[in-house]
């Protein structure tokens, strides 16, 4: 009983050596977010045919292709809690975190191959091209993730590395084939992304933290289906197999704001 307690009061006094400066936080933060549509494109091959007996305007769909770019800056919010430990005698510090948020990352693609098409007077089919757009946007995200500083007087600087799952919706617009009237297709996926990025904390006062993060978030490639959309590609004919291939990328950047309460000391 006596070498239990002289070992657990050897525990204790590591343990006291060991760490300094534990706390745990809330952090919230506004910034904007770029988002890059790896886009695959629209896999809609029908041929294009000319349906017969039609004497009225009607649309038919050839196969769409539709390039990656960057989409525009939005908005961006983040609310998290997390917890850092530094180590007695070092100045690295390590912790880990878990939030949610909106990134607004928007990205729109136009598309071409749609042909709208008529009879004319001799009974053929006068065509000409057009182009629609189809416009992927994040609803939200959630994430974990650790982090690694030095700190250096006030300030500590920050590496950190974590996992994201972006709430997707892909939008698609074209002409009903029938009615010729636009129409608005939706459909919604999670992405699983990972996550990497850098930033810097200044303690501004014991329990007050202003800082910036800069984060890139690598989504997985996902299919958004529109088959059970009841999506017409010619008159009175159901498309059953468009969908669209993403693989979006996300880099955003976050003025923060941390109410710290220390758990040791």
């Amino acid at each position: 009983m006596k070498k239990l307690l002289i070992l657990a009061a050897l525990l204790s006094a590591v343990q006291a050596e060991g760490t300094v400066g534990s706390k745990a936080y809330i952090e919230m933060g506004l910034g904007f977010t770029n988002m890059y549509g790896g886009v695959r494109g629209l896999s809609d091959n029908q041929p294009f045919t000319p349906v017969a007996n039609r004497t009225t305007p009607f649309f038919q769909y050839e196969t769409n292709n539709i390039k990656s770019g960057w989409g525009g800056t939005q908005f961006s919010s983040a609310v998290s809690m997390g917890y850092d430990c530094k180590m007695r005698d070092s100045l690295v510090v390590m912790g880990m975190y878990a939030g949610g948020g909106y990134s607004g990352g928007l990205y729109k693609a136009p598309y071409d191959g749609v042909y709208s098409s008529k009879p004319t007077a001799l009974g053929n089919y006068a065509s000409s091209a057009q182009t629609f757009n189809i416009s992927f946007r994040e609803k939200g995200r959630i994430g974990v993730g650790f982090r690694m500083g030095l700190a250096a007087g006030s300030f500590l600087p920050y590496v950190r590395l974590g996992w994201a799952m972006h709430f997707m919706g892909a939008q698609i617009k074209r002409p009903n084939a029938d009615t010729l009237a636009l129409e608005k297709y939706n459909v919604s996926k999670g992405v699983s992304a990972l996550t990497v990025g850098c930033g810097v904390d200044y303690q501004v006062t014991n329990s007050f933290i202003m800082g910036a993060v800069f984060d890139m978030s690598f989504g997985q490639k996902a299919k958004f289906n529109f088959a059970k959309k009841n999506i017409l590609w010619a008159p009175g004919k159901i498309d059953q197999t468009l969908s669209a291939r993403l693989k979006p990328t996300f880099s955003t950047f976050l003025v923060t704001a941390k109410w710290a309460f220390p758990t040791c000391n």
